[in-house]
This record gives C-alpha cells, sequence and structure tokens, in this order.
C-alpha cells in the first residue's frame, strides 16, 4: 500500500540514497551544472536531513513515500 508519512531516523540511509540519484540525474540534465553549483544539497546529505528529521513545524520537515513499507520518494521542506 501506498503511503506519505513523517520521516524517521531508520528512513535516513533511503533518503541519502535517493537524494544522491536525483542530484546524478539532474547534473546531467540542460542547465543541471549549474543548478548542482548552487542548488543542490550538499554533503554530507544525511547530515542536513537529519537535523529536519522530526520536525513538522514552520522551519521544515521531511516525509518519506513508501509502498509497501519501503521507502521509494521523499519531500523535503526548508525555511531559508
Amino acid at each position: 500500500m501506498e503511503a506519505a508519512r513523517a520521516a524517521t531516523d531508520v528512513d535516513l540511509a533511503a533518503i541519502e540514497e535517493l537524494a544522491r540519484e536525483a542530484i546524478v540525474e539532474l547534473r546531467a540534465l540542460r542547465g543541471g551544472g549549474i543548478w548542482g553549483q548552487h542548488t543542490a544539497r550538499r554533503e554530507p546529505i544525511g547530515a542536513g536531513l537529519r537535523e529536519l528529521l522530526g520536525r513538522d513545524d514552520a522551519q521544515g520537515t521531511v516525509v518519506a513515500g513508501t509502498i509497501d513499507d519501503v521507502v521509494v520518494g521523499y519531500g523535503v521542506t526548508e525555511m531559508e
């Protein structure tokens, strides 16, 4: 079954891997080099995400999209 929920520490490794895959894929697209330098999440990816885990407020949150409890996507909001 599909679901979306607040991400936890258990989800962090899967979300980090998805983020890295997305960065590689987007850098290959037109304008991706500039995007990668200015907007892409920086290493260590996990450290930045860990700060937001467990939050659900105006400062930011991380959600995990799952199918049968396997993380297949994620979303991050972060106040700048």
